[in-house]
């Protein structure tokens, strides 16, 4: 006896399931770590659909929107222009700043202070953000940006990742005529551009909060 093929489910067919699931209220939801919960919900007039309620759905990126931001370990000093970040956390306050050298002289720095929830990457990443921002608005057509935040930088290398900070990053980053290229350095091993931006980091957690858009 030849079984009949069954064709792959469409959208339609999803749709219908999960209007089912919802009508349902003994059915159990899968929690994000795809395991089951103890309780059982229960819909009623009173259930609000809420994105926290339905944490295992994640946003699809478009295969078109996807891109890796390649970065290099620091070895050496670079000709021309050069933009140092770090970010720090003391006393349960954040900073973060990024410093610019030529060759190797300082020649602008910035700070800014986070509010007091954002944990240390964060800062790492807002740091990053505004060096690139930074070399956008001043038309650097060259610029070598160098951050001792390895979990960053692998994030900006992640085809996949779908964080909306680090996506426009790498879209600024693709997006300039000019050349920005990232890349690591250790940590606190006596590089003069990277103990700098530790510095001015530090120093940042204990200057008045402003609001800082994003992070």
């Amino acid at each position: 006896m030849q079984t009949k093929r069954q064709d792959p489910p469409t959208a339609k067919d999803w749709t219908t399931q999960y209007h089912k699931v919802l009508q349902d209220d003994s059915h159990r939801l899968p929690t994000s770590a795809g395991r089951y919960p103890d309780t059982k919900f229960r819909f009623n007039k009173d259930f609000a659909i809420r994105p926290d309620n339905f944490s295992f759905l994640k946003p699809i990126i478009p295969p078109w929107s996807r891109c890796s931001i390649q970065w290099n370990i620091f070895k050496q000093e670079f000709p021309g222009l050069s933009i140092f970040t770090d970010g720090s956390k003391m006393n349960g306050k954040v900073g973060g700043a990024f410093v610019v050298y030529n060759h190797k002289s300082e020649v602008h720095h910035q700070c800014f202070r986070l509010s007091d929830n954002p944990t240390v990457y964060l800062a790492e990443l807002l740091a990053i953000k505004r060096a690139t921002e930074y070399a956008i608005l001043n038309g650097l057509s060259n610029v070598n940006i160098i951050s001792d935040s390895r979990s960053v930088l692998l994030a900006m290398e992640n085809v996949n990742n779908i964080d909306a900070e680090i996506r426009g990053i790498k879209n600024r980053i693709k997006d300039h005529p000019g050349n920005i290229t990232l890349h690591w350095v250790k940590a606190h091993v006596g590089h003069i551009g990277n103990e700098r931006a530790d510095e001015l980091a530090k120093a940042a957690t204990q200057n008045r909060r402003r609001p800082h858009g994003g992070l």
